[in-house]
């Protein structure tokens, strides 16, 4: 992509984010609104997605990407080792990366975490948890850890759902302990 088609598909992106911010959900954001903000046509937005629904799933993978970042670092930052410190750090830095996103996470989370945003996610959380395992445990366990990612994505985004749906009624540490404690047994089974 040429510098100038990412500069507009960048402008895009931040229109509907600001849009969405503005209006309270994105299903109250239109191509016309869209094309309107990012000072384009709206053949100019169809140039470069097919439709809101495309451009919804790219920031959907994007904000799964940066949440797999966020878990990467974490780990990192643990040695590749699992302890409750950890776990915890972990779940704090995801709760505060969700708020940070503000209206668009509150949507992807509220309406259902979608199978992208679930499948990339789980995916991603498997690479990772697999490097805290020593090779031989990690190959043999492979289908394990899967699944677990894929719990530990469903679950933690059921919890926070209801936890944004009723208006974060315990702070985002005592959550992100909640959490820790959570995955901790089914995790430790695995990953020393």
């Amino acid at each position: 992509m040429d510098k100038r088609s990412r500069k507009t598909q960048e402008a895009i992106v931040r229109a509907y984010e600001e849009l969405t911010r503005e209006k309270g959900s994105i299903r109250e954001v239109s191509v016309q609104d869209i094309a309107k903000r990012a000072g384009i046509s709206r053949s100019t937005f169809y140039s470069h997605f097919r439709d809101l629904t495309e451009l919804s799933r790219k920031m959907e993978e994007e904000f799964a990407d940066h949440l797999a970042d966020i878990i990467r670092t974490q780990l990192q930052a643990g040695g590749y080792s699992m302890n409750d410190e950890i776990l915890e750090n972990l779940f704090l830095a995801v709760i505060h990366y969700i708020l940070s996103q503000d209206i668009f996470a509150r949507e992807i989370l509220l309406n259902d975490i979608t199978d992208i945003v679930a499948d990339t996610l789980a995916e991603k959380i498997s690479n990772q948890l697999s490097l805290c395992c020593t090779p031989e445990h990690a190959e043999k366990n492979q289908p394990a850890l899967k699944n677990i990612s894929m719990f530990l994505t469903c679950g933690t985004a059921g919890i926070m759902k209801r936890w944004f749906s009723a208006k974060h009624p315990v702070s985002p540490e005592d959550l992100a302990l909640s959490l820790a404690e959570m995955a901790a047994p089914v995790l430790y089974t695995y990953i020393k």
